[in-house]
Protein backbone atom coordinates (compact mmCIF):
# COMPACT_ATOMS: atom_id res chain seq x y z
CA UNK A 1 0.00 0.00 0.00
CA UNK A 2 0.92 3.60 -0.40
CA UNK A 3 2.16 5.12 2.89
CA UNK A 4 -0.61 7.38 4.39
CA UNK A 5 1.92 8.97 6.90
CA UNK A 6 -0.74 12.56 6.50
CA UNK A 7 -0.66 15.15 8.69
CA UNK A 8 -3.77 16.45 9.77
CA UNK A 9 -4.09 20.37 10.40
CA UNK A 10 -6.52 22.50 10.29
CA UNK A 11 -6.07 25.20 7.66
CA UNK A 12 -5.86 28.65 8.78
CA UNK A 13 -6.26 31.69 6.77
CA UNK A 14 -2.64 33.54 7.39
CA UNK A 15 -4.24 37.05 6.64
CA UNK A 16 -5.89 39.44 3.94
CA UNK A 17 -9.47 40.03 5.03
CA UNK A 18 -12.23 38.20 3.42
CA UNK A 19 -15.13 40.48 1.53
CA UNK A 20 -18.02 39.44 -0.19
CA UNK A 21 -17.24 39.51 -4.03
CA UNK A 22 -19.63 37.69 -7.32
CA UNK A 23 -19.07 35.29 -9.29
CA UNK A 24 -17.66 36.77 -12.77
CA UNK A 25 -19.43 36.22 -14.19
CA UNK A 26 -22.16 35.62 -11.47
CA UNK A 27 -24.42 32.32 -11.77
CA UNK A 28 -27.49 33.88 -10.17
CA UNK A 29 -26.42 37.24 -9.09
CA UNK A 30 -25.86 36.46 -5.45
CA UNK A 31 -22.63 37.41 -3.54
CA UNK A 32 -19.85 34.68 -2.25
CA UNK A 33 -17.14 34.96 0.06
CA UNK A 34 -13.54 35.56 -1.42
CA UNK A 35 -11.59 32.61 -1.96
CA UNK A 36 -7.94 31.84 -0.40
CA UNK A 37 -7.21 29.25 -2.07
CA UNK A 38 -7.75 29.17 -5.79
CA UNK A 39 -7.66 26.45 -7.52
CA UNK A 40 -7.25 26.82 -11.62
CA UNK A 41 -8.08 24.10 -14.21
CA UNK A 42 -7.95 24.09 -18.31
CA UNK A 43 -10.89 21.77 -17.73
CA UNK A 44 -11.98 19.35 -20.97
CA UNK A 45 -14.88 17.67 -19.38
CA UNK A 46 -15.36 15.35 -16.80
CA UNK A 47 -12.52 13.69 -16.01
CA UNK A 48 -10.04 12.40 -13.31
CA UNK A 49 -8.70 16.22 -12.50
CA UNK A 50 -11.79 17.53 -12.48
CA UNK A 51 -13.62 15.14 -9.96
CA UNK A 52 -10.06 16.26 -7.79
CA UNK A 53 -10.80 19.88 -7.81
CA UNK A 54 -14.74 18.97 -7.10
CA UNK A 55 -14.23 16.83 -4.37
CA UNK A 56 -11.52 19.32 -2.64
CA UNK A 57 -13.75 22.13 -3.02
CA UNK A 58 -16.94 20.40 -1.88
CA UNK A 59 -15.24 19.47 1.09
CA UNK A 60 -13.63 22.90 1.59
CA UNK A 61 -17.27 24.30 1.57
CA UNK A 62 -18.59 21.38 3.71
CA UNK A 63 -16.13 22.35 6.42
CA UNK A 64 -16.74 26.26 6.05
CA UNK A 65 -13.23 27.38 4.34
CA UNK A 66 -12.59 29.65 1.90
CA UNK A 67 -12.00 28.08 -1.50
CA UNK A 68 -12.49 29.04 -5.30
CA UNK A 69 -12.46 27.71 -8.79
CA UNK A 70 -10.62 29.28 -11.69
CA UNK A 71 -11.65 27.39 -15.20
CA UNK A 72 -9.70 28.44 -17.95
CA UNK A 73 -11.80 28.28 -21.27
CA UNK A 74 -10.35 29.59 -23.78
CA UNK A 75 -13.01 29.24 -26.91
CA UNK A 76 -17.17 27.76 -26.10
CA UNK A 77 -19.81 27.23 -23.44
CA UNK A 78 -17.87 26.80 -19.92
CA UNK A 79 -17.29 22.66 -19.23
CA UNK A 80 -19.46 20.80 -16.91
CA UNK A 81 -17.60 21.38 -14.18
CA UNK A 82 -18.27 25.32 -13.64
CA UNK A 83 -22.37 24.04 -12.99
CA UNK A 84 -21.23 21.30 -11.09
CA UNK A 85 -19.31 23.36 -8.43
CA UNK A 86 -21.95 26.68 -8.98
CA UNK A 87 -24.50 24.33 -7.79
CA UNK A 88 -22.59 22.83 -4.35
CA UNK A 89 -21.65 26.66 -3.29
CA UNK A 90 -18.17 26.80 -4.44
CA UNK A 91 -17.37 30.13 -6.18
CA UNK A 92 -16.34 29.83 -9.62
CA UNK A 93 -14.83 32.25 -12.09
CA UNK A 94 -14.95 31.68 -16.20
CA UNK A 95 -11.68 33.12 -17.70
CA UNK A 96 -11.73 33.72 -21.03
CA UNK A 97 -8.99 34.99 -23.24
CA UNK A 98 -9.52 33.02 -26.82
CA UNK A 99 -7.83 30.69 -28.10
CA UNK A 100 -3.90 30.72 -27.41
CA UNK A 101 -3.99 34.19 -26.06
CA UNK A 102 -1.71 33.23 -23.36
CA UNK A 103 -0.68 36.58 -21.79
CA UNK A 104 -4.15 37.64 -21.46
CA UNK A 105 -5.34 34.50 -20.08
CA UNK A 106 -2.83 35.39 -17.25
CA UNK A 107 -3.67 39.04 -17.07
CA UNK A 108 -7.28 37.77 -16.51
CA UNK A 109 -6.40 35.16 -14.44
CA UNK A 110 -4.21 37.65 -12.02
CA UNK A 111 -7.61 39.69 -11.76
CA UNK A 112 -9.47 36.68 -10.56
CA UNK A 113 -7.11 36.06 -7.94
CA UNK A 114 -7.17 39.55 -6.28
CA UNK A 115 -10.67 39.55 -6.69
CA UNK A 116 -10.68 36.30 -4.65
CA UNK A 117 -8.28 37.44 -1.92
CA UNK A 118 -6.22 34.44 -3.15
CA UNK A 119 -3.43 33.28 -0.48
CA UNK A 120 -1.98 30.49 -2.48
CA UNK A 121 -2.46 29.56 -6.25
CA UNK A 122 -3.30 24.93 -6.74
CA UNK A 123 -3.03 24.37 -10.52
CA UNK A 124 -4.26 21.10 -12.44
CA UNK A 125 -2.78 20.41 -15.78
CA UNK A 126 0.38 21.69 -17.89
CA UNK A 127 -1.98 24.62 -19.10
CA UNK A 128 -2.69 25.72 -15.26
CA UNK A 129 0.42 25.15 -14.73
CA UNK A 130 2.07 27.43 -17.13
CA UNK A 131 -0.42 29.84 -17.04
CA UNK A 132 -1.04 29.82 -12.83
CA UNK A 133 3.07 30.01 -12.17
CA UNK A 134 3.17 32.81 -14.07
CA UNK A 135 0.18 34.72 -11.91
CA UNK A 136 1.86 33.46 -8.72
CA UNK A 137 4.98 34.70 -9.04
CA UNK A 138 4.22 38.28 -10.55
CA UNK A 139 1.50 38.81 -7.19
CA UNK A 140 4.64 36.77 -5.56
CA UNK A 141 1.88 34.14 -4.18
CA UNK A 142 3.03 30.54 -3.33
CA UNK A 143 1.97 27.75 -6.16
CA UNK A 144 0.83 24.33 -5.76
CA UNK A 145 0.57 21.88 -8.43
CA UNK A 146 -1.03 18.12 -8.53
CA UNK A 147 0.38 16.12 -10.90
CA UNK A 148 -2.64 13.92 -11.79
CA UNK A 149 -0.53 11.67 -15.07
CA UNK A 150 1.53 11.64 -17.70
CA UNK A 151 -0.08 10.53 -20.73
CA UNK A 152 2.82 10.80 -23.39
CA UNK A 153 0.51 10.78 -26.72
CA UNK A 154 1.81 12.59 -29.82
CA UNK A 155 4.53 14.80 -30.58
CA UNK A 156 2.38 18.04 -29.34
CA UNK A 157 1.31 16.20 -25.98
CA UNK A 158 5.04 15.26 -24.97
CA UNK A 159 6.16 18.75 -26.25
CA UNK A 160 3.06 20.41 -23.62
CA UNK A 161 4.26 17.91 -20.84
CA UNK A 162 8.11 18.78 -21.59
CA UNK A 163 7.26 22.25 -20.93
CA UNK A 164 4.96 21.59 -17.79
CA UNK A 165 8.25 19.16 -16.24
CA UNK A 166 10.57 22.69 -16.60
CA UNK A 167 7.73 25.00 -14.79
CA UNK A 168 6.94 21.90 -12.13
CA UNK A 169 10.62 22.35 -11.34
CA UNK A 170 10.06 26.37 -9.92
CA UNK A 171 6.64 25.29 -7.93
CA UNK A 172 6.45 25.65 -4.26
CA UNK A 173 5.36 22.37 -3.83
CA UNK A 174 4.17 19.98 -6.42
CA UNK A 175 1.64 16.99 -5.05
CA UNK A 176 2.01 13.42 -6.67
CA UNK A 177 -1.16 11.28 -6.39
CA UNK A 178 0.91 7.79 -6.51
CA UNK A 179 4.28 6.39 -5.81
CA UNK A 180 5.53 6.49 -9.90
CA UNK A 181 4.23 9.41 -10.43
CA UNK A 182 6.42 10.54 -7.72
CA UNK A 183 9.81 8.87 -9.13
CA UNK A 184 8.52 10.52 -12.76
CA UNK A 185 8.81 14.07 -10.91
CA UNK A 186 11.92 13.39 -8.96
CA UNK A 187 13.66 11.98 -12.54
CA UNK A 188 12.41 15.33 -14.18
CA UNK A 189 14.37 17.49 -12.02
CA UNK A 190 11.99 18.37 -8.81
CA UNK A 191 13.80 18.83 -5.75
CA UNK A 192 12.67 16.00 -3.83
CA UNK A 193 11.84 18.25 -0.77
CA UNK A 194 9.15 20.15 -3.10
CA UNK A 195 7.31 17.09 -3.76
CA UNK A 196 4.40 15.49 -1.78
CA UNK A 197 2.92 12.28 -2.23
CA UNK A 198 -0.74 12.51 -1.58
CA UNK A 199 -2.96 9.98 -2.62
CA UNK A 200 -5.79 11.23 -4.16
CA UNK A 201 -9.06 10.56 -1.98
CA UNK A 202 -13.21 10.53 -2.48
CA UNK A 203 -16.20 11.46 -0.52
CA UNK A 204 -18.44 8.62 0.50
CA UNK A 205 -22.12 9.83 -1.28
CA UNK A 206 -24.98 8.76 0.86
CA UNK A 207 -27.39 9.24 -2.14
CA UNK A 208 -26.30 6.42 -4.48
CA UNK A 209 -29.16 5.82 -7.02
CA UNK A 210 -29.91 2.06 -6.95
CA UNK A 211 -29.01 -0.33 -9.71
CA UNK A 212 -32.61 -0.01 -11.12
CA UNK A 213 -32.94 3.51 -11.02
CA UNK A 214 -29.01 3.88 -11.93
CA UNK A 215 -29.69 2.22 -15.43
CA UNK A 216 -32.79 3.79 -15.66
CA UNK A 217 -31.17 7.28 -15.38
CA UNK A 218 -28.52 5.95 -18.04
CA UNK A 219 -30.87 4.47 -20.20
CA UNK A 220 -29.81 1.06 -19.97
CA UNK A 221 -31.50 -2.56 -19.94
CA UNK A 222 -33.12 -3.32 -16.91
CA UNK A 223 -32.16 -6.63 -16.96
CA UNK A 224 -29.19 -8.41 -17.98
CA UNK A 225 -25.01 -7.79 -17.49
CA UNK A 226 -23.52 -4.68 -17.75
CA UNK A 227 -19.89 -3.60 -17.97
CA UNK A 228 -19.19 -0.11 -17.39
CA UNK A 229 -16.18 2.41 -18.14
CA UNK A 230 -15.87 6.31 -17.21
CA UNK A 231 -12.98 8.52 -18.41
CA UNK A 232 -11.90 10.60 -21.10
CA UNK A 233 -12.37 9.00 -24.57
CA UNK A 234 -8.45 9.43 -25.49
CA UNK A 235 -5.92 7.35 -26.27
CA UNK A 236 -3.89 7.08 -22.38
CA UNK A 237 -7.42 6.15 -21.32
CA UNK A 238 -7.82 2.70 -23.36
CA UNK A 239 -11.51 3.00 -24.77
CA UNK A 240 -10.12 1.21 -27.55
CA UNK A 241 -8.69 -1.77 -25.37
CA UNK A 242 -11.88 -2.21 -23.64
CA UNK A 243 -13.85 -2.76 -27.45
CA UNK A 244 -11.28 -5.35 -27.45
CA UNK A 245 -11.42 -7.02 -24.13
CA UNK A 246 -15.05 -6.96 -24.41
CA UNK A 247 -16.03 -8.70 -27.48
CA UNK A 248 -16.49 -12.08 -26.55
CA UNK A 249 -18.19 -10.83 -23.19
CA UNK A 250 -20.92 -9.05 -25.85
CA UNK A 251 -21.35 -11.96 -28.16
CA UNK A 252 -22.84 -13.83 -24.86
CA UNK A 253 -25.07 -10.45 -24.40
CA UNK A 254 -23.58 -8.25 -22.04
CA UNK A 255 -24.01 -3.88 -22.61
CA UNK A 256 -21.45 -2.20 -22.49
CA UNK A 257 -21.63 1.44 -21.23
CA UNK A 258 -18.91 4.18 -22.04
CA UNK A 259 -19.35 7.43 -20.30
CA UNK A 260 -17.10 10.18 -21.47
CA UNK A 261 -15.79 12.30 -24.00
CA UNK A 262 -12.90 13.04 -26.28
CA UNK A 263 -11.04 12.93 -29.14
CA UNK A 264 -11.48 9.32 -29.82
CA UNK A 265 -15.26 9.13 -30.33
CA UNK A 266 -15.11 9.15 -34.12
CA UNK A 267 -12.80 6.45 -34.43
CA UNK A 268 -14.87 4.52 -31.06
CA UNK A 269 -18.36 4.88 -33.33
CA UNK A 270 -16.61 3.73 -36.32
CA UNK A 271 -15.42 0.32 -34.25
CA UNK A 272 -18.49 -0.30 -32.64
CA UNK A 273 -20.58 0.15 -36.22
CA UNK A 274 -17.61 -2.04 -38.23
CA UNK A 275 -18.42 -4.92 -35.55
CA UNK A 276 -21.96 -4.61 -35.87
CA UNK A 277 -21.83 -4.05 -31.89
CA UNK A 278 -24.26 -0.64 -31.72
CA UNK A 279 -26.86 -2.49 -29.82
CA UNK A 280 -24.89 -3.47 -27.23
CA UNK A 281 -22.08 -0.90 -26.73
CA UNK A 282 -23.63 2.26 -25.70
CA UNK A 283 -21.62 5.74 -26.17
CA UNK A 284 -23.48 7.77 -22.97
CA UNK A 285 -21.14 11.04 -23.68
CA UNK A 286 -20.80 13.38 -20.35
CA UNK A 287 -23.19 12.25 -17.38
CA UNK A 288 -22.55 15.22 -14.74
CA UNK A 289 -22.37 13.37 -11.16
CA UNK A 290 -21.71 9.98 -12.89
CA UNK A 291 -20.69 8.78 -9.47
CA UNK A 292 -23.93 8.30 -8.56
CA UNK A 293 -24.70 6.27 -10.87
CA UNK A 294 -22.09 3.77 -11.04
CA UNK A 295 -24.25 1.14 -9.37
CA UNK A 296 -25.84 0.40 -12.62
CA UNK A 297 -22.78 -1.68 -13.72
CA UNK A 298 -21.87 -5.32 -13.16
CA UNK A 299 -18.52 -4.38 -12.95
CA UNK A 300 -16.30 -1.27 -13.67
CA UNK A 301 -13.65 -1.80 -16.35
CA UNK A 302 -10.18 0.30 -16.43
CA UNK A 303 -8.80 -0.38 -19.56
CA UNK A 304 -5.84 2.87 -19.47
CA UNK A 305 -2.58 2.41 -20.45
CA UNK A 306 -0.89 5.38 -17.98
CA UNK A 307 -2.80 6.30 -14.72
CA UNK A 308 -1.91 8.31 -11.63
CA UNK A 309 -4.62 7.27 -9.13
CA UNK A 310 -7.82 7.21 -10.60
CA UNK A 311 -10.72 8.78 -9.24
CA UNK A 312 -13.24 6.44 -10.74
CA UNK A 313 -11.85 3.88 -8.96
CA UNK A 314 -12.04 4.94 -5.40
CA UNK A 315 -15.85 6.40 -6.83
CA UNK A 316 -16.29 2.62 -7.78
CA UNK A 317 -14.71 0.99 -4.51
CA UNK A 318 -16.72 3.71 -2.23
CA UNK A 319 -20.09 2.81 -4.63
CA UNK A 320 -19.34 -0.76 -3.53
CA UNK A 321 -19.29 -1.97 -7.67
CA UNK A 322 -16.90 -4.54 -8.60
CA UNK A 323 -13.60 -3.60 -10.33
CA UNK A 324 -11.47 -4.97 -12.92
CA UNK A 325 -8.44 -3.28 -14.18
CA UNK A 326 -5.28 -3.39 -15.79
CA UNK A 327 -2.38 -2.76 -13.23
CA UNK A 328 -1.09 0.70 -14.16
CA UNK A 329 -0.21 3.57 -11.87
CA UNK A 330 -1.00 3.86 -8.20
CA UNK A 331 -4.18 0.94 -9.63
CA UNK A 332 -2.56 -1.80 -7.62
CA UNK A 333 -1.14 0.10 -4.71
CA UNK A 334 -4.83 0.45 -4.13
CA UNK A 335 -6.81 -2.56 -6.13
CA UNK A 336 -5.45 -6.12 -4.54
CA UNK A 337 -6.33 -8.73 -6.67
CA UNK A 338 -7.90 -11.62 -4.92
CA UNK A 339 -9.33 -9.54 -2.19
CA UNK A 340 -10.50 -5.89 -3.45
CA UNK A 341 -10.88 -6.56 -7.17
CA UNK A 342 -9.35 -8.29 -10.32
CA UNK A 343 -6.38 -6.93 -11.56
CA UNK A 344 -4.40 -8.03 -15.25
CA UNK A 345 -0.90 -7.02 -16.65
CA UNK A 346 -0.84 -3.59 -18.24
CA UNK A 347 -1.77 -4.33 -21.91
CA UNK A 348 -3.22 -7.60 -21.18
CA UNK A 349 -6.09 -7.89 -22.90
CA UNK A 350 -6.53 -11.04 -22.75
CA UNK A 351 -6.27 -11.46 -18.73
CA UNK A 352 -8.63 -8.49 -18.79
CA UNK A 353 -11.19 -10.47 -20.96
CA UNK A 354 -10.74 -13.30 -17.84
CA UNK A 355 -10.90 -10.73 -14.89
CA UNK A 356 -13.90 -9.65 -16.34
CA UNK A 357 -15.25 -12.60 -17.05
CA UNK A 358 -14.90 -14.20 -13.55
CA UNK A 359 -16.84 -10.67 -12.28
CA UNK A 360 -19.96 -11.29 -14.41
CA UNK A 361 -19.65 -15.20 -13.45
CA UNK A 362 -19.00 -14.98 -10.40
CA UNK A 363 -21.69 -11.84 -8.51
CA UNK A 364 -21.44 -13.38 -4.66
CA UNK A 365 -17.27 -13.31 -5.25
CA UNK A 366 -17.83 -9.95 -6.84
CA UNK A 367 -20.34 -8.44 -4.07
CA UNK A 368 -17.86 -10.13 -1.77
CA UNK A 369 -14.44 -7.84 -3.01
CA UNK A 370 -16.43 -4.89 -3.21
CA UNK A 371 -17.35 -5.43 0.08
CA UNK A 372 -14.02 -5.45 1.32
CA UNK A 373 -12.92 -2.43 -1.66
CA UNK A 374 -15.47 -0.29 0.07
CA UNK A 375 -14.15 -0.48 3.68
CA UNK A 376 -10.56 -0.09 2.54
CA UNK A 377 -11.62 3.75 0.64
CA UNK A 378 -13.60 4.34 3.95
CA UNK A 379 -10.69 3.81 6.44
CA UNK A 380 -7.95 5.11 3.91
CA UNK A 381 -8.98 7.30 1.38
CA UNK A 382 -11.73 10.24 2.35
CA UNK A 383 -12.14 12.89 1.65
CA UNK A 384 -11.61 14.92 5.02
CA UNK A 385 -8.02 13.26 5.42
CA UNK A 386 -7.07 13.88 2.17
CA UNK A 387 -8.42 17.73 1.81
CA UNK A 388 -6.24 17.83 5.37
CA UNK A 389 -3.14 16.51 3.83
CA UNK A 390 -3.64 18.77 1.11
CA UNK A 391 -4.07 22.06 3.32
CA UNK A 392 -1.25 20.76 5.40
CA UNK A 393 1.30 21.13 2.19
CA UNK A 394 -0.67 25.09 1.57
CA UNK A 395 0.57 25.69 5.21
CA UNK A 396 4.08 24.63 4.09
CA UNK A 397 4.30 26.74 1.36
CA UNK A 398 2.61 29.52 2.21
CA UNK A 399 4.72 30.07 6.05
CA UNK A 400 5.24 33.38 7.06
CA UNK A 401 4.18 35.41 3.88
CA UNK A 402 0.61 36.20 4.85
CA UNK A 403 -0.18 37.86 1.89
CA UNK A 404 -3.05 37.86 -0.34
CA UNK A 405 -3.30 38.59 -4.06
CA UNK A 406 -6.02 41.15 -3.43
CA UNK A 407 -3.19 43.02 -0.98
CA UNK A 408 -4.85 46.30 0.83
CA UNK A 409 -6.51 47.65 -1.79
CA UNK A 410 -9.43 45.83 -1.36
CA UNK A 411 -11.73 43.58 -3.67
CA UNK A 412 -13.54 44.46 -6.87
CA UNK A 413 -17.29 43.67 -7.36
CA UNK A 414 -17.94 41.75 -10.44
Amino acid sequence: MLCKAWLPRRYQARSGRLADVCIAPPANGEAVLASNVLHVIASAGLGGAEAVVQTLAHEAVRRGQPVGVAALVQVGEPPPLVDELRSAGVAVWTVRAGRRRYSREARLLGDVAREAGATVLHTHGYHADIVGYRVARRLGLPVVSTAHGFTAGDWKNRLYEWLDEGCLRRFDAVIAVSEPLRRRLLEAGCAPERVRLVPNGVAVQGDLASRDSARQALGLPATGPVIGWVGRLAHEKGPDLLLAVTGELRARGATVAIVGEGPLRPALEDAVRAAGAEPLVRLLGVRPGVGRWLRAFDVLVISSRSEGLPMVLLEAMAAGVPVASFAVGAVPDVLQDGETGWLASSGDVTGLRAAVAAALADPAEGRRRADQARRVVEQQYGAAAWLDAVMHVYDEVAGPRGCSAAGSAGVRKA
